[in-house]
């Protein structure tokens, strides 16, 4: 992990997760079972959405664009298709930053003791790259939540879970 202003991440053996935005340091405590299904859904909801516009707006638009360039032979008409074209790419990029924004904002307002101010504009604002440009890192955040026992339990349930497992077996 590389010290910075933002975007340090640390996942802890207790379950929680810390990470640092704009300077500020926060915790993400464990969800708990319920909590866990609602941001799982939201993400789901959320990565839905973006399919069914990926596929009905932009995929299609893209291939429309692109289309009208190739068989336009005027310069200025292809620039303003080519426009047309950096407008859609950049709406796209919007939505997919928005919608992990919307996200990762869910769960620091759930599992977070500190308030995150939150934007007059797009919720992306304030948020790290890393957060935002990518849904990469909330599947990790899952597994880090299903893996690890929950804070005071000191791993002894599943030390006596895998205990029993040995004994049964032989």
């Amino acid at each position: 992990m590389a010290e910075g202003r933002t975007g340090l991440t640390a996942y802890h053996p207790d379950g929680s997760v810390g990470v640092t935005i704009d300077g500020r340091r926060l915790t993400l405590r464990v969800p708990d079972l319920g909590e866990l299904e609602d941001l799982r859904y939201l993400f789901r909801d959320l990565a839905a959405e973006r399919e069914d516009w990926l596929d009905l707006v932009y995929r299609p638009g893209l291939t429309a664009l692109k289309a009208e360039v190739k068989a336009s032979r005027d310069p200025d008409e292809r620039k303003g298709i080519r426009k047309r074209l950096m407008d859609l790419e950049s709406e796209q990029d919007h939505r997919a930053q928005d919608a992990w924004a919307t996200w990762w904002r869910a769960a620091l307002d759930l599992l977070c003791r500190d308030d995150l101010a939150v934007p007059d504009g797009r919720p992306a604002e304030g948020l790290p790259v890393w957060m935002v440009e990518s849904m990469d890192s909330i599947p990790v955040l899952f597994k880090h939540w299903r893996s690890t026992p929950s804070e005071g339990s000191g791993g002894n349930e599943l030390a006596t879970a895998l205990q029993s497992l040995a004994d049964l077996n032989g």
